[in-house]
């Protein structure tokens, strides 16, 4: 990042903020520009979503499987004629 360049931090903008401070890193000497709080709520909101869509489609796949032996047993049962 340019150091001619600043960002505007939340503080910046409302002085009622508390400034969050990034974590140290730990194996590193470089800065973290992310806080520990942001990216786990990045994580859980990947990984929601991620269930979410992985439910969805086994239910779409569940679905599409009953209509699907409900057709088979509909021709099954009129295939047989009359020896009913």
């Amino acid at each position: 990042m340019n150091s001619e360049h600043q960002r505007a931090t939340a503080r910046d903008l409302d002085p009622t903020v508390e400034a969050v401070i990034p974590p140290v890193k730990l194996f590193s000497d470089g800065k973290a520009e992310q806080s520990c709080e942001g990216m786990a709520a990045r994580d859980l909101r990947m990984f929601a979503g991620d269930i979410g869509a992985q439910t969805y489609y086994q239910g779409i796949y569940l679905i599409l499987v009953a209509i699907l032996m409900g057709f088979v047993k509909l021709i099954s049962i009129c295939s047989q004629g009359d020896s009913i």
